[in-house]
């Protein structure tokens, strides 16, 4: 299991999307990718968004899940304008993951990431695994999240410790 290192090749599911436009947050940098989890990591920024990998520990009472990166590759520096780096993240809706482990019998269970790049069904969402959504199906290899689906598109808390 290995955070993302390139933009991923997510699909988008039948039915309707919300997409918003986020700044991201320059106090350190970082460099999200397409198909990589956003959260608010309000321990650092209570605006702006950073990119979710693994070895950021997740704290129930100030973190939030926001969406799903949209956007190729993007790489922000300290030294950027604060709002200078903008991405379009999917904050509702169906988005499909490469899977070769969840299958249909997966149905209806919580998903979570246990890093950027590593969808799971069924696990709770903890400091290290990210809840994004529920499984909706699987097809073609990828299985399809509800991204938000509790929440109607709000963000997410963390359920983290």
């Amino acid at each position: 299991m290995a955070d993302l290192t390139q933009d991923r090749g997510i699909r988008l599911g039948p039915g309707p999307h919300i997409m918003r436009r986020w700044v991201l947050d320059n106090s350190t940098a970082q460099t999200v990718y397409r198909g990589q989890p956003v959260i608010i990591d309000g321990s650092v920024d209570t605006v702006y968004l950073r990119g979710w990998v693994g070895a950021t520990a997740l704290q129930a009472t100030v973190d939030r899940f926001v969406g799903i990166s949209a956007s190729s590759r993007i790489q922000v520096s300290t030294t950027d304008e604060e709002t200078a780096n903008v991405i379009d993240v999917i904050t509702y809706g169906l988005v499909g993951f490469p899977t070769s482990t969840i299958t249909d019998a997966d149905a209806g269970e919580l998903a979570t990431m246990t890093d950027s790049a590593t969808v799971v069904a069924g696990s709770e969402a903890g400091a290290n695994n990210l809840e994004i959504g529920y499984v909706a199906y699987v097809e073609d290899g990828y299985v399809y999240v509800t991204i938000n689906g509790r929440t109607g598109g709000a963000p997410t808390l963390c359920s983290g410790s």
